[in-house]
């Protein structure tokens, strides 16, 4: 008999952390073995489990989220535990450390704790096999499209610009595999490049003046719904990277967690 999908949870005493405790406990394939809120506390249950999968907040007392993952990666076997990260924000920097840690899914709170279920359940497969078995890459690809449109359309990223297309195609890469926006520079512009038959340094460019056409013209309240903190006079205009993450993670909340 396959043994239970042994599962630690590290996040902050909260509704949304007791419905997802419920919804995860509820299903018998998966064993919830502790619920903590302290980093080190986290590590220290993933000594004494050896869990296969875990659930950790970036918000957490102690160590952070990112940091007990980074403890947890030196255990014995950490380095193949399944890792959701939960965080209520997502900068450049922060994705770069996500690719690092070798993050499976980061996911924006408050979380959908079917789509968490959901994951779990799928530890082992990756997202785009996950998605050739449920025959939605054709459609999953079309609607991102259009909702990157949408997007656009509100934030005031002009359609008669190179950028525009490169930006499109960026995001919806980085919705469909995350791992591209944590090596923008070796990942993310070599496949757009590709795509359209030019050089990652041209895609850069095009994307980054795109951006600037969009903060020069966009509504402020607009651009503040879509970038928060980023929209500053002290902070300026976002990166390639924080633009497309920012989106992607946007786009990822509303359509993976329906």
């Amino acid at each position: 008999m396959e043994e239970n999908i042994r599962v630690v949870i590290a996040m902050e005493r909260n509704e949304s952390r007791n419905v997802l405790v419920q919804t995860l406990e509820s299903e018998r394939r998966i064993s919830v073995k502790d619920v903590v809120t302290d980093g080190e506390e986290f590590v220290e249950c993933c000594r004494r489990y050896h869990p296969q999968a875990v659930i950790v907040s970036n918000v957490l007392s102690g160590l952070d989220g990112l940091a007990a993952v980074r403890a947890m990666r030196q255990l014995p076997g950490g380095e193949r535990t399944f890792v959701i990260l939960t965080t209520g924000y997502m900068s450049q920097s922060m994705s770069a450390e996500v690719g690092e840690l070798g993050v499976n899914f980061v996911m924006m709170e408050p979380v959908h704790p079917e789509t968490v279920l959901r994951r779990v359940l799928n530890y082992r497969a990756t997202p785009e096999t996950v998605r050739k078995e449920r025959g939605e890459d054709k459609k999953t690809q079309h609607e991102l499209e259009v909702r990157v449109t949408q997007i656009f359309h509100e934030v005031g990223v002009p359609a008669h610009i190179k950028g525009y297309q490169y930006l499109r195609t960026a995001i919806v890469m980085a919705v469909l595999d995350s791992d591209t926006i944590t090596s923008i520079t070796k990942i993310l512009y070599p496949a757009v490049a590709k795509v359209y038959h030019t050089t990652p340094s041209r895609v850069e460019r095009a994307i980054r003046h795109a951006i600037e056409v969009a903060w020069d013209r966009g509504d402020v309240e607009v651009l503040n719904k879509f970038f928060g903190y980023t929209v500053s006079n002290s902070k300026g205009k976002p990166t390639n990277g924080e633009f497309v993450s920012m989106i992607a993670d946007r786009i990822r909340l509303e359509m993976f967690e329906a």
